[in-house]
């Protein structure tokens, strides 16, 4: 019996999108974007290169973490608005 391969989410940042979007496929604003998909037909969490696989900046504060992370226009589909 081969074992599948799991990827454990303890602490990660969900992003661009927490939950699914059916089809990959959304409209804003009158314009319909296609992102790729990841969970069957759908896309879950940002898609298959969600903010848990970038490499973000961190800087620490005396009180905590400040995490930074660019996402560009069109990265993984999704618009910049």
């Amino acid at each position: 019996m081969a074992e599948e391969a799991s990827k454990t989410y303890v602490g990660a940042i969900v992003g661009r999108y927490g939950n699914r979007i059916r089809g990959g496929k959304f409209t804003i604003g009158g314009h319909t974007y296609q992102i790729p998909v990841n969970n069957g037909a759908n896309a879950l969490h940002g898609g298959p290169h969600g903010f848990d696989d970038q490499d973000w900046t961190a800087k620490e504060l005396p009180d905590g973490v400040e995490m930074t992370l660019l996402s560009k226009d069109g990265d993984m589909g999704f618009p910049a608005r």
